[in-house]
């Protein structure tokens, strides 16, 4: 079961309190049952698997293999925003999740005048590289965060480690 802080879960997370399971990619977790599940390149490198939510923000899983490291990643997909938004503000993210230790960046830019907020994790599950993206525009991004994390904690309570 996921835990909210303070027992707070947004009114939309969950339509009648079922989540969805997903589990392929060799990765499983929860997800809110009304978010779209959009699944790139599952046979090739990375495999990816977004789930976008009803409103603007979505979270994605990108798996690689093992050779490759997570701050790599994290500085490559920088590098490819950097290359399609301008004056980018960038934070470190440096948090554990479930035991698992996650390097990252926060992202604030402005697209089509709306101010959106991203944030890329880099994190080894299971002896395999991911990168975790997740953005909303700046009003949502607090709301949805709460589902951000707790599909993330879902995903870090099945792995092996």
């Amino acid at each position: 079961m996921i835990s909210y802080v303070s027992g707070f879960a947004p009114s939309f997370l969950f339509r009648n309190d079922m989540p969805a399971n997903y589990d392929k990619i060799g990765a499983g977790f929860l997800y809110p049952d009304n978010w779209q599940v959009v699944e790139e390149d599952l046979n090739g490198e990375p495999e990816t698997v977004t789930l976008q939510s009803p409103t603007s923000g979505f979270w994605s899983l990108s798996r690689y293999g093992n050779e490759v490291a997570a701050v790599d990643l994290v500085d490559e997909a920088v590098a490819t925003m950097r290359g399609e938004y301008d004056d980018i503000e960038t934070g470190l993210l440096h948090e554990e999740f479930g035991g698992h230790e996650s390097i990252g960046v926060e992202m604030r830019f402005y697209c089509l005048d709306l101010l959106v907020v991203s944030e890329i994790r880099g994190i080894v599950i299971d002896k395999a590289t991911h990168l975790l993206f997740c953005q909303a525009e700046d009003r949502e991004f607090e709301e949805l965060d709460l589902i951000f994390r707790a599909v993330t904690t879902s995903l870090l309570s099945r792995s092996e480690g």
